[in-house]
């Protein structure tokens, strides 16, 4: 309890300590590879309601027209790139021309590239994402080399060259699977058909030792960012997933928390996840999101949108969803907040605004808007 009193007191303090803040901040995380032009017809899509703005890499080849659009209806939003260095399709996919480039080279028959794969002690691809055709890169320092790189080194510069030199030139990148450590993939799914292989991110043959799998990739994700960021200059910005203060301080601007709340978070799993989750989006950086899992409950949504005003979160919806939610209605109205994170007791949470009160139930999943009549 001590714990969590101190990690609360830490949110309160980061609140308080961020005046302007507080108002509806929406992000839009744009997935698809492509983003037609007949998307501007339709009524629901409102680029211009956005602050912060996700769109998939291969929309710079597919469409970049489609981009450079949305930039010149909203001008203050800040586009990022969405990838995902961790994984590779090993089947070609539509639609994705600069996925198709590492498809075909990471499965070129007899390529010299195959040990950039994570492997099993068997040699077996490790699979995460079983829906897509994925298979796990090797992001660790332990990676083998390939002509003198590691593939946290390759696809850092395969992205500034392929991406970072186009344009429109983006604001910043989205680092998908953004974790600190691998070793709970043992668990988690390995190999599709057999559980009884580890992790081999060295390749001598051994299982990897926890303790030094997860340094080496820790060391090797940061790596990557720290190469991206030097090809893009300082003021680019880095925001990844896995809501935990992972890589703190300085290598992110932000993290997403994925289907908020969870409970793999941290320590504190009540309300599945609700507290840490808050604990841990005050320390994550000015470019936290917090997401509602789509489809949902009107109840759910509005639990999640006000967990996000007060925590002072970008608030996203799903994958793809560029339309402005009846919901959004009472939030936008309320003003600049007036106070932090207030406790009317141990289970519900408030927060005051300039033109009402937003109010949550954690341990319900319960979240409400109260505008001053």
């Amino acid at each position: 309890m001590k714990k969590f009193i101190y990690i609360w007191c830490l949110l309160s303090v980061f609140i308080c300590a961020t005046p302007g803040f507080g108002q509806l901040k929406l992000a839009v995380y744009n997935t698809s590879p492509v983003i037609s032009q007949q998307l501007f017809d339709q009524p629901h899509f409102r680029p211009e309601k956005f602050g912060l703005i996700i769109i998939d890499l291969d929309n710079w080849v597919n469409n970049p027209g489609s981009i450079m659009k949305i930039k010149e209806v909203n001008g203050k939003a800040k586009v990022l790139v969405y990838s995902n260095p961790f994984e590779v399709y090993h089947k070609p996919m539509a639609a994705r021309p600069l996925n198709q480039k590492l498809t075909a080279l990471m499965m070129n028959k007899g390529g010299k590239h195959a040990d950039w794969w994570l492997w099993t002690t068997k040699r077996q691809n490790i699979v995460f994402y079983s829906s897509l055709p994925y298979w796990v890169m090797n992001m660790s320092s332990n990676c083998p080399l390939v002509d003198g790189q590691r593939w946290n080194q390759f696809i850092a510069d395969f992205y500034a060259q392929d991406v970072l030199t186009k344009e429109p030139r983006p604001d910043g990148w989205f680092m998908d699977n953004s974790t600190a450590d691998i070793f709970w993939v043992n668990k988690a799914c390995i190999h599709p058909k057999d559980k009884t292989a580890w992790i081999d991110a060295d390749l001598d043959g051994q299982p990897d030792r926890e303790k030094d799998l997860d340094a080496a990739w820790q060391k090797g994700q940061s790596e990557f960012v720290e190469r991206l960021r030097s090809r893009a200059g300082k003021k680019f910005l880095v925001v990844g997933n896995k809501g935990k203060p992972e890589y703190w301080p300085g290598l992110f601007d932000g993290k997403m928390f994925e289907h908020f709340p969870f409970d793999y978070a941290g320590e504190d799993k009540r309300a599945g996840g609700w507290y840490q989750c808050m604990a841990n989006a005050s320390q994550t950086g000015p470019l936290t999101i917090i997401q509602a899992q789509w489809p949902t409950t009107p109840d759910k949504f509005n639990f999640v949108l006000a967990s996000a005003l007060l925590a002072d979160a970008y608030f996203c919806v799903g994958h793809n969803q560029w339309r402005w939610f009846p919901e959004y209605d009472a939030a936008d109205r309320l003003g600049a907040p007036t106070s932090g994170i207030i406790a009317e007791d141990d289970s519900v949470w408030s927060r005051e605004f300039v033109n009402g009160q937003v109010k949550v139930w954690p341990n319900i999943q319960k979240g409400e808007i109260i505008l001053k009549p």
